[in-house]
């Protein structure tokens, strides 16, 4: 039995061990620190590119912990969420409302139960609002008369916003949209044998370099950041809904109308991409579409 005690021993105390390091679950402050935290912080103003209304955007003050637990990918100097193939987010907007300057009429903007949104941004003649909203497999395009205050979804989860913010307006209540490819297969995968080193060169003398976070790596993380970023254009009519694509599939950063909406300024990305500046300083070309894509000027 002597001999038997020690044994006993060290089993207990061994159990009682992997009980003081097993993962114990959240644990909520008092109330009153509850309350502090959780207390809707003041709505963001934007004003009306006519200046007679004014956008009350409310906002969560901290992302979810199970939005933050996504994969994500740090690629190219941003932070891209896989799963959503979106940069990441850590403000989520919940509530509209439109307010007149003039009387202080407010228009509630309708919106689904529990909905999350990007930044909302005002169409060029201030009639509508436009907006991602999250889902459980991306992001979706909506928009919203602001007279009425009904909203509708124009597009499916198929948002690319890696670099850019997925959309942006045209003259005439219509959108351009980056669209995620539609055959584009799944993520490229890692070789588990390299096929080569990783090579950086210097020109062998002291300089003053700017760093960056989240920078290309490997040729596998080039390969990443084109698979994620690489979207479609597509011209998208609010009013009915239809759409037609617009160019080629690229990596692009922005398109901007001319003043009379026929030609698109062109921010394209091109390869090869660099290991030692971000996304927006990667070789790049100003191209001059018209409207159905064509490349008019380079």
């Amino acid at each position: 039995m002597r001999k038997t005690i020690p044994v006993v021993f060290v089993i207990f105390a061994f159990l009682f061990s992997l009980a003081l390091f097993a993962q114990e679950p959240y644990k909520l402050p008092p109330k009153e620190v509850i309350d502090i935290v959780d207390a809707p912080p003041t709505p963001r103003a934007s004003i009306s590119p006519t200046g007679d209304l004014m956008l009350l955007s409310e906002y969560e003050s901290m992302p979810s912990i199970a939005y933050m637990a996504q994969p994500l990918l740090r690629l190219a100097g941003t932070r891209i969420t896989p799963n959503y193939n979106s940069r990441q987010q850590t403000i989520f907007y919940t509530g509209l409302t439109v307010i007149s300057i003039k009387d202080g009429k407010k228009t509630r903007i309708a919106l689904p139960k529990g909905a999350k949104l990007g930044s909302p941004r005002w169409s060029i003649d201030g009639k509508w609002l436009a907006f991602a909203r999250l889902t459980e497999t991306g992001f979706e395009l909506w928009v919203a008369d602001v007279k009425t205050g009904k909203a509708k979804a124009l597009t499916g989860p198929n948002l690319n916003s890696t670099v850019n913010s997925g959309y942006s307006w045209l003259p005439g209540n219509r959108l351009l949209v980056y669209a995620i490819l539609e055959d584009r297969g799944n993520p490229p995968k890692k070789s588990e044998v390299p096929k080569g080193p990783n090579i950086q060169e210097t020109a062998g003398r002291f300089a003053k370099v700017r760093t960056y976070q989240d920078l290309l790596q490997t040729p596998h993380d080039a390969k990443l950041f084109k698979y994620y970023a690489t979207s479609q254009i597509y011209e998208i009519d609010i009013a009915t809904g239809k759409s037609k694509k617009i160019g080629k599939p690229g990596v692009y950063l922005y398109t901007d109308p001319s003043p009379d909406g026929k030609l698109l300024m062109v921010y394209r990305v091109k390869e090869p991409y660099s290991f030692s500046v971000p996304y927006y300083s990667f070789p790049h070309s100003l191209e001059i579409w018209d409207r159905d894509g064509n490349l008019v000027h380079l």
